[in-house]
């Protein structure tokens, strides 16, 4: 009988504790950002706690509800906000980066565009957050 595998099929408390409490955390972020990827939104957790001044790039895909949206106005009101010039991606998707986005800024994304339909993308710290020697 091969033992390597024992841990996978007897989890331990301290693993069944952290696993539900992490199922828990994804539970409400989807009810919290029921139009956000949740992958995104741990993505930027997980660097506003362990790096707090973190200068990282978040990708951000913005789909926009089917409609008669007008992309033009919107990259540009991105652009202002982000000084980051957005790129269509299809008719009613737009992509862009921006440096230091918090989980506030996804929120005001939707208090200030009742366009759009879902976020998704990712955050990721520099060469310079992930190397604290190189500070």
């Amino acid at each position: 009988m091969d033992n390597d595998n024992s841990n996978a099929s007897n989890p331990t408390k301290r693993y069944m504790s952290i696993e539900s409490q992490f199922k828990s955390l994804v539970k409400n972020i989807k009810e919290g950002f029921p139009h956000v990827d949740e992958n995104l939104v741990l993505d930027i957790l997980r660097l506003e706690h362990f790096k707090p001044n973190w200068q990282g790039t978040t990708t951000i895909e913005i789909q926009y509800r089917k409609g008669s949206v007008n992309l033009q106005k919107k990259k540009d009101k991105l652009y202002d906000k982000f000084d980051m010039l957005p790129m269509e991606k299809d008719e009613r998707t737009l992509r862009f980066k921006a440096k230091r986005m918090y989980l506030q800024d996804i929120e005001e994304f939707f208090e200030n565009d009742l366009d759009i339909e879902y976020l998704t993308g990712s955050a990721r710290p520099t060469e310079d957050d992930q190397y604290p020697s190189s500070q």
